[in-house]
């Protein structure tokens, strides 16, 4: 608290700390107008010096309020502190970074963000904003310098010890407006609705995944390989444009097999078969140009190709890997033994703080001079709480966070051959390893129709992922389906077999093989087996039905069964399946949008009474409780040393790595509407307070009058006597 002092003193007159003020007074001039080049560096030297030690203060300040709950400190700061020259020195701090030549710009934005971040966090404690507010808006320089700071600011509020806390950040270069991570990342997104405990979990697990493929990529990109990332999107269209182009050109071009030109040459070398004028010019000079147009599209495409399995085999593999190897849990038992380690490398030092803290116990009145018994660092409140372990974590060392780099090192033999096992099944480097194999194919064989293979690349599109996805999602179901079909395909020509085998044309039924290579090929499609017989002679009577062994109603009924059991049933049978799947996706999508838009996807508190207490709905999800500000969070927070964490940012920190615990994230919560509840409970406590009061003087002036109407009636009976 002593620096505090000396900061709060060097506004007084006559203050004994006389060097503290040059470094850390508010209104020192940033402005070196007309110095020299070796003077001006000078300057900026001494600014960025003085900026470090304001930020540090500024630091100080902030972790003092950390957790704050009570607003007795913060509305006194607001009487006390001059926040007029704060502002002032954070328009010069914004100024500053617009020249560069008065100081760094990483300084000039951390110590503006310092002064904003104060501002933020006391003007929550200004119920009247008549403090904070006109300050920050009193110019219109103001209101800008303002606006710039809070574009990089980051606002999210945190659990802790059954505590709501306020976090501002600032938010990283790659996460503001037109980075390379401002996107929507919908895959965060993609988690269980029903079960809070599961939906936050699934929130906190894509986050650390994010976390993991942005991080690795943000280390590619530092590389001269960043194009690997950056241009991924546009070498996967280029693949696909020039394999359709490739198409086109082979179509409209007429292009033919060899084998094709050589029988079109021997036709035309025979008089009596020549081919006409345009045949043969376009056999002579129009084809050829076609061959050879598609041989350098060919080549192109191959070079694109190789391109794009080397893009993916930078950018994407690890991470595919990573992936691979936490889902299956592969060399699980050497991350066993490590957890082991770090869990006795915490017990030990519990017991070595357990001691301390028993072994030196600091005086309250010590530690918490000035700031009441709420604000003594909680140390009694440490203390009965069970869970000690997670809170000592949190003050001593962090755990490394997972690297994908680091993840696929070391690993043993048996463990890396499992995982090549597994990545040999996953359908991306399947998909890409095929990919690649046909222009390869193609070049090698001399057979453009090969690059065809890259057409597919449609179906990474969102509108063909959907009926992809339809058709995958009832897969099983289908393929039960259709295999009835063959049940009662096989049926239908077990009977046609035994019974009607003179009635199919051509013989198609003459042993059992070639009755199943029939049945298989005609039955199931068109008209159904009524293409492998003969046409019925319709009978005049139903002797005529009977008659020369020609069983004509058994024909019928057979025919007729067949197309109506496995034609109309079964087929209409998949295609419900397709529907069903598409009305199942669209109203699991539709679920999951009228969630997002009904309740906040962070603390799960439904929108009707955040609009009706708290700020709105759409102000919550978006100042208050935006999911990608947490994200961000986390990327804030990654490549920090532990030393410059904050208490709360060790803490969250220590519980999302290794563990992934998600007790941070708040439930059910937010300080706005707590406010209100808080202000609800404090009025509904005024009126009782205010009815006690009543009954209060009511019961009096009842007693008043009694006593008086005793002494009344005494008076008299002394007097007779």
């Amino acid at each position: 608290s002593s620096s505090f002092k000396k900061v709060a003193d060097q506004q007084k007159p006559g203050s004994p700390h006389k060097k503290v003020p040059a470094f850390l007074g508010v209104n020192t001039d940033l402005f070196g107008g007309g110095l020299s080049q070796v003077e001006m560096e000078k300057t900026k030297e001494v600014n960025n010096r003085r900026s470090k030690v304001k930020q540090a203060v500024l630091a100080c300040l902030m972790a003092f309020l950390e957790g704050c709950e009570d607003d007795k400190l913060c509305v006194q700061m607001l009487t006390t502190l001059q926040w007029d020259n704060m502002m002032i020195r954070m328009v010069e701090c914004f100024q500053a970074y617009q020249d560069s030549n008065l100081m760094d710009e990483v300084n000039a934005i951390k110590e503006g963000l310092g002064y904003y971040h104060l501002f933020r966090f006391i003007n929550n404690f200004d119920k009247d904003r008549a403090v904070i507010e006109p300050i920050m808006s009193r110019t219109q320089t103001r209101k800008e310098v303002a606006q710039f700071f809070d574009q990089r600011t980051g606002y999210i509020e945190i659990s802790r010890s059954g505590r709501l806390e306020r976090i501002y950040f600032e938010l990283p270069g790659e996460c503001l407006k037109g980075g390379t991570l401002d996107e929507d990342f919908e895959e965060m997104y993609q988690a269980e609705r029903n079960d809070p405990d599961k939906k936050q979990q699934e929130y906190l697990s894509n986050m650390v995944r994010l976390i993991e493929r942005e991080s690795y990529h943000g280390y590619v990109r530092k590389t001269w390989l960043s194009f690997t990332i950056d241009r991924w999107e546009i070498c996967r269209s280029l693949t696909f444009y020039v394999a359709l182009v490739l198409q086109m050109v082979l179509v409209l071009g007429g292009y033919m097999l060899p084998e094709t030109v050589d029988q079109l040459r021997a036709q035309d070398a025979d008089e009596s078969e020549a081919l006409s004028p345009s045949e043969r010019y376009i056999l002579d000079w129009v084809h050829p140009d076609i061959v050879l147009a598609a041989v350098i599209i060919c080549w192109v495409q191959l070079a694109l190709c190789c391109l794009r399995a080397f893009c993916f085999f930078w950018a994407q593999f690890p991470i595919i890997a990573s992936r691979i190897k936490e889902d299956n849990r592969i060399g699980e038992s050497d991350d066993d033994e490590a957890e082991d380690g770090r869990t006795a490398v915490g017990a030990e030092m519990r017991d070595n703080l357990e001691n301390d803290d028993a072994g030196e116990e600091d005086d309250p009145e010590e530690e918490g001079a000035g700031l009441g018994a709420r604000y003594q660092f909680q140390a009694e409140e440490e203390g009965e709480h069970e869970d000690v372990f997670a809170r000592l974590v949190a003050k001593g060392p962090i755990a490394n966070v997972p690297d994908i780099r680091t993840k696929l090192q070391g690993m043993p033999s048996m463990a890396r051959l499992q995982l090549y096992f597994q990545m040999a099944k996953h359908p991306w480097i399947i998909y890409e390893f095929f990919f690649l194999l046909f222009p390869v194919l193609a070049v090698g064989l001399s057979n453009p129709l090969l690059v065809s293979f890259a057409l597919f690349e449609i179906c990474s599109w969102r509108g063909s992922r959907t009926v992809i996805d339809a058709v995958r999602f009832n897969f099983v179901k289908m393929t039960q389906t259709l295999l009835l079909g063959l049940l009662v395909m096989y049926i239908w020509m077990i009977i046609g077999f035994a019974s009607l085998r003179q009635e199919h044309q051509d013989d198609s039924c003459r042993n059992l093989f070639s009755c199943f290579l029939a049945y298989m090929y005609s039955a199931i499609r068109g008209d159904g087996i009524m293409t492998l017989m003969d046409d019925i002679r319709v009978p005049n009577n139903v002797i005529d039905a009977f008659e020369g062994g020609r069983f004509v109603l058994l024909r019928v009924i057979f025919d007729i069964t067949h197309f109506f059991i496995f034609i109309l049933i079964l087929i209409a049978i998949i295609t419900g399946i397709v529907i069903d799947s598409f009305s199942s996706l669209r109203e699991e999508s539709d679920n999951m949008a009228e969630d997002l838009r009904t309740k906040c996807f962070v603390c799960n508190l439904d929108k009707f009474p955040l609009d009706q207490d708290g700020i709105g709905f759409d102000r919550h999800v978006r100042q208050e409780h935006n999911p990608r500000w947490y994200l961000f969070f986390l990327f804030s927070i990654l490549d920090k040393d532990s030393s410059s964490l904050t208490g709360q940012e060790r803490y969250v920190k220590s519980l999302v790595w290794p563990s992934q615990d998600y007790s941070w994230l708040p439930r059910e919560q937010t300080f706005t509407l707590k406010d209100w509840e808080l202000g609800d409970e404090m009025q509904h406590m005024r009126e009782q307070v205010g009815a006690l009061g009543t009954q209060m003087a009511t019961l009096m002036r009842k007693i008043d009058q009694s006593l008086q109407h005793k002494v009344d009636a005494d008076v008299p009976g002394r007097t007779a006597s």
